[in-house]
């Protein structure tokens, strides 16, 4: 799928749309307006290809084109990095200490990494609030119900209580509704973290020796002598001594002085910090990390029972594995193990770039089932995790003894491909005729991605599919569809453009080798497959079937996971 760089015969009318791609691939780096430019540029470019060629599956641009391609990446690859506006985002990564964005009914819809250990916040993920002292719930609470707009709490100091019953305060206060979307709770630690600075500080201004620096830490995280010795396994009446010293040297006239000059001190090292992020990680917490033969790592995890009966999860694109609270919590009364695995390139799974993705992915099924023993298990896949599951089925029959699919039926034709977004559409087409402007793209969409939140990327997809908007938009569904952006991200560009590669890959020979029982479920406003292709996909054997369902569309697990649980327990209890 190389371009080449051979221009000879390219008419006036192509060298001017590939001089317009060369323009706004360099304006990509300054202008967002840039991006909806190239798409339609390479649109144009597309339509030329096909003119001339129908059947083509290579698109080369000349030597105008791909000689610049490769110098606007590393033009992108240079920028500083932008500063944020995605409102979620920016609410958890603007202060250095613990926080995150909780839906009405306290889904994580953000978080940055502090908050995963001090409020125990998974991205995506339901939170128990057991970090709350009890003495705050109320106080809480009313800002919850504020949220809902069925209150006028709108901000609270509140304790909070980590596991070893230290006690800290935290503010939590609703964060105003953006533009077509319901209100959040935000809630951020108001505990400072003791910074390397401090303890220069105190020992260049004061002279305060290892042993003291160490104390007045402690003396500043808990405030309590007792607490002290524990933690340095000495007595009591060594503490005093010491802090007796450190009053001497700082100048301070009692303990209450001396604690408000360390808080001054934190307070200043923190000014203007920010925190990173909370990356993509495990919602379920049970990653497991195996080592295929190749070397590369292999991530999986579970949800449910941990005795159950096992099924297998195919995550797609944009569809992650994390199902929702319902879903989960009626996989885990169904007395079901799922497990999923994190496809090669995804999350903490490594991919081999120099073998075919879609032949990758489905050797890593494969080795994942063999390497746990798995066989005879209900396979579930969404999405773009579908063809893979449906090609693993027809090779190893020994595997599944039933399938639920949901949504993409692949490989794309014209009428699919013809149905989808303009900007999906682009992207699927260059992503087989010309990966490197594919890449280009990506690079540039995961530099907005940064700065806008996945919303950006959610819009620029789905931006016209009313379905789809609903869901974005629904604060319940939202964290969800927010944690599938960030795994699909995970692994960078050249990964994200693999994966659209694999939308054209031909699985279908193997389909009559399938020899347990298939269904395909829809929702009637996913455009990625139309009602026509479901029937066809059914009339293949009698062991396939398909239903469709109103008032969903692509994100049908996370729109009607009444329906997706009801099918997906039926296919594991048979």
């Amino acid at each position: 799928m190389e371009e080449t760089e051979d221009q000879s015969g390219t008419d006036p009318s192509e060298l001017a749309v590939d001089l317009e791609i060369v323009a706004n691939s360099y304006r990509l780096a300054s202008d967002e307006g840039a991006f909806h430019d190239l798409l339609a540029a390479w649109e144009k470019k597309l339509s030329i290809a096909e003119s001339r060629k129908p059947d083509a599956t290579q698109i080369d641009p000349g030597g105008v084109v791909s000689k610049h391609l490769h110098r606007a990446r590393e033009v992108i690859a240079k920028l500083h990095t932008a500063p944020r506006e995605d409102a979620l985002d920016e609410a958890v990564s603007a202060v250095a200490s613990a926080a995150i964005v909780l839906t009405p009914r306290c889904i994580v819809a953000a978080a940055n990494a502090a908050a995963g250990i001090e409020f125990a916040a998974t991205q995506g993920k339901h939170n128990s609030l057991e970090w709350i002292d009890p003495t705050s719930i109320d106080d809480f609470k009313a800002v919850q119900r504020s949220a809902s707009n069925h209150g006028n709490r709108r901000h609270a100091i509140i304790w909070t209580i980590d596991p070893q019953g230290e006690r800290g305060l935290a503010e939590a206060y609703v964060l105003e509704p953006i533009e077509g979307h319901a209100s959040y709770i935000v809630v951020r630690s108001l505990e400072t973290g003791w910074a390397s600075e401090i303890d220069t500080v105190l020992e260049q201004a004061f002279g305060l020796t290892q042993a003291e620096r160490e104390v007045a830490k402690l003396l500043h995280e808990t405030c309590d002598s007792g607490r002290i010795a524990d933690r340095r396994e000495t007595s009591i009446q060594t503490v005093r001594t010491q802090v007796r010293e450190i009053l001497d040297k700082t100048g301070t006239n009692s303990q209450v002085e001396l604690i408000r000059l360390l808080g001054l001190l934190s307070a200043r090292a923190s000014h203007g910090e920010r925190s990173e992020n909370d990356r993509w990680r495990d919602p379920w917490g049970h990653e497991q990390i195996l080592i295929m033969p190749n070397g590369n790592r292999l991530a999986y995890s579970w949800t449910g029972s941990s005795r159950g009966q096992p099924a297998v999860l195919i995550h797609g694109n944009t569809l992650g594995y994390i199902l929702g609270e319902r879903i989960e919590r009626d996989i885990r009364e169904a007395r079901i193990k799922l497990y999923a695995i994190s496809r090669p390139g995804f999350g903490r799974s490594q991919s081999d770039r120099s073998v075919e993705p879609f032949a990758e992915h489905c050797d890593a099924i494969e080795w994942f089932m063999d390497r746990l023993e798995l066989s005879q298990v209900t396979g579930i896949a969404l999405g773009s995790g579908s063809p893979m599951l449906l090609a693993v089925a027809a090779r190893r029959p020994d595997l599944f003894s039933r399938l639920l699919i949901t949504g993409m039926l692949l490989p794309f034709d014209a009428e699919q491909l013809a149905n989808l977004t303009f900007n999906q559409r682009i992207m699927f087409n260059l992503a087989r005729t010309a990966p490197r402007a594919a890449e280009l793209i990506a690079a540039a969409g995961a530099r907005h991605i940064y700065q806008k939140g996945p919303d950006w990327f959610l819009q620029y997809g789905w931006g016209k599919v009313p379905a789809a908007q609903r869901a974005i938009k629904d604060p319940e569904i939202a964290p969800i569809i927010r944690n599938a952006c960030l795994l699909t991200m995970s692994g960078g560009p050249v990964q994200f453009v693999r994966e659209l590669r694999r939308a054209w890959f031909d699985y279908r020979a193997g389909m009559k080798r399938i020899q347990c029982p298939v269904h395909h479920i829809k929702g009637v406003y996913d455009r990625s497959v139309s009602a026509q292709k479901a029937k066809a996909f059914a009339a293949q054997s009698e062991l396939f079937s398909t239903e469709t369902f109103d008032d969903a569309g692509y994100f049908l697990p996370y729109e009607r996971p009444d329906i997706f649980s009801d099918r997906l327990i039926r296919s594991v209890k048979g």
